[in-house]
């Protein structure tokens, strides 16, 4: 089934499944529709967890495009991947603090051409929310990650694996509550990502975002809001894509239930670039319907369409279209279940004289995990895992299919 084919079955499939979706604030897609009220508040926690698996193709192999310095399909590697995540509530209350952090390491056996043989990855994240008084709320969200995967839930990064990468952001925000029926919320938004591989320091940028959104409630379940937003972003070394942009968009969220919600909103983005590109109107739309159901079932599905970063070495611009499902499932005590499904259709376009190439690529991400939970020894239990990636390209060096299964133990405390 070539790739269309499958990404057309997956819009098909999500269209079937709008009835629910999970979230939590942090940056770029996942920054997509309202926070529920009342959030499940979890307590201190630390894990630990040890696998050993196959990696058909290596993360940290360059990004290039360069065929002698990607991993070839035949050489795949073993690993021994050993990681920790730390969940700690600082403060609870009208003023919450919360902050997560995350490393991992990973051991190849033997590791083709253009992989590392230890490949490191960690990342803190800060969510603090303060309650002045009965009409203002403030918050500020920090997320700093540094991998060498791309992150589909994020829509940040190039699509496939490189180095290595810094990519962080964060958001400080402010809700007024005017009266009863009418609030505004504002919020800055300063974000970047930095590459490790030289050949793709074209993709280094910086954006700062500043919105402000006006919200009424049309009834007691269905607000209305009216968003303008402004934004730049610059490339230190690919100056011809430095660009600003000034966003119109009107939406509405509608909680559905207790712990389902649903978020749309759309307008249009005028965005005039340094290079030769010049000046380009987009029409910009996005959505995310939320779903959690305590511990037992989280979903979300989201869409984005709009310009964004450009994601390829010498490209001025990329239209793109991104959708997506999570969802994680609790069957028993003792067995739970995780997917996600990402499709990615973008159209990289150039400028200049020379006229830089055009091209399409289209990427479909997907990942399947088993866990199962029977106590091994003490707080110890099982765990089994799935991933299959691939990237569809008419660029053929840019092309890859990936296969990841791995077993190990973890432990929560």
């Amino acid at each position: 089934m070539g790739l269309s084919s499958a990404v057309r079955q997956l819009a098909i499939a999500l269209g079937v499944a709008l009835c629910a979706g999970s979230q939590t604030r942090a940056q770029g897609l996942k920054d997509i529709g309202p926070l529920f009220d009342d959030e499940v508040r979890l307590p201190f926690s630390f894990s630990i967890a040890s696998a050993a698996g196959w990696d058909s193709r290596p993360g940290a192999g360059s990004s290039t495009g360069d065929n002698d310095s990607l991993p070839s399909d035949g050489g795949g590697s073993g690993f021994w991947q050993n990681s920790f995540d730390m969940h700690y509530p600082v403060w609870e209350g009208r003023h919450r603090l919360t902050i997560d952090a995350n490393f991992s390491n990973t051991w190849y056996f033997d590791p083709p051409a253009g992989t590392q043989e230890f490949n490191n990855a960690g990342g803190l994240d800060a969510f603090y929310t303060g309650q002045i008084d009965s009409r203002l709320t403030i918050g500020n969200n920090l997320h700093v990650i540094h991998q060498t995967e791309p992150d589909f839930s994020v829509g940040s990064s190039i699509n496939r694996p490189t180095s290595g990468y810094f990519s962080g952001s964060n958001r400080l925000w402010a809700v007024y509550k005017l009266s009863n029926r009418f609030s505004t919320e504002t919020s800055f938004t300063a974000s970047g990502i930095s590459y490790d591989d030289e050949e793709v320091e074209d993709e280094n940028n910086f954006t700062g975002t500043f919105s402000e959104k006006l919200r009424y409630a049309l009834t007691l379940r269905t607000t209305a809001t009216l968003e303008y937003r402004y934004s730049f972003s610059q490339y230190p070394d690919n100056p011809a894509a430095d660009s600003t942009s000034n966003f119109i968009l009107i939406g509405v969220d509608r909680p559905l239930g207790r712990f389902l919600s649903m978020s749309l909103s759309g307008g249009e983005e005028f965005r005039s670039y340094d290079g030769p590109l010049g000046e380009r109107t987009a029409p910009y739309a996005q959505a995310a319907i939320n779903y959690r159901a305590r511990e037992n079932t989280t979903f979300r599905l989201y869409y984005r369409s709009g310009l964004e970063t450009t994601g390829r070495a010498g490209r001025q611009s990329n239209s793109s279209r991104r959708m997506g499902l999570e969802l994680t499932h609790r069957f028993t005590p003792r067995l739970s279940f995780n997917m996600a499904i990402d499709s990615i259709q973008s159209d990289f376009s150039g400028g200049g004289a020379a006229g830089l190439l055009n091209s399409t690529e289209d990427t479909l991400h997907a990942s399947l995990g088993l866990h199962y939970t029977r106590p091994l020894w003490r707080r110890f239990n099982f765990d089994a895992n799935y991933t299959y990636a691939m990237v569809d390209s008419d660029e053929e060096a840019a092309e890859y299919q990936r296969h990841r299964v791995s077993m190990g133990v973890s432990a929560r405390f």
